[in-house]
């Protein structure tokens, strides 16, 4: 049975203010080390602020379907967090949607 564990994912890029409330909000109710930051993009600040979350940074590229790919790419981030975590919690900065391990087939 998995720990009773909920882990948050954000997306974002050259927002470090906004990340620090996101970050210093969930590590307050998660912890740290349950925090997962995708940079879409190198962002020195913004890694400065994610100091001892997990932060992972992506190519920034753009095309015609980014929003596609983007939440492709957060939706199997989450279900494989879900192998860990009961529960996941997912933020691009605008919208706010969870999963839990009992809805994934």
């Amino acid at each position: 049975m998995k720990p009773n564990k909920v882990a948050a994912v954000t997306m974002a890029w050259n927002s470090p203010v906004l990340l620090k409330k996101w970050v210093e909000h969930n590590a307050a109710a998660y912890g740290r080390e349950n925090l997962f930051v995708i940079s879409h993009g190198d962002d020195p600040a913004q890694a400065a602020v994610a100091e001892g979350t997990n932060y992972i940074t992506l190519p920034r590229e753009f095309n015609a379907e980014f929003d596609a790919i983007r939440w492709r790419f957060l939706s199997n981030y989450a279900s494989g967090l879900l192998e860990y975590y009961k529960v996941v919690q997912v933020n691009d900065g605008t919208f706010h949607f969870g999963l839990h391990h009992s809805i994934i087939f």
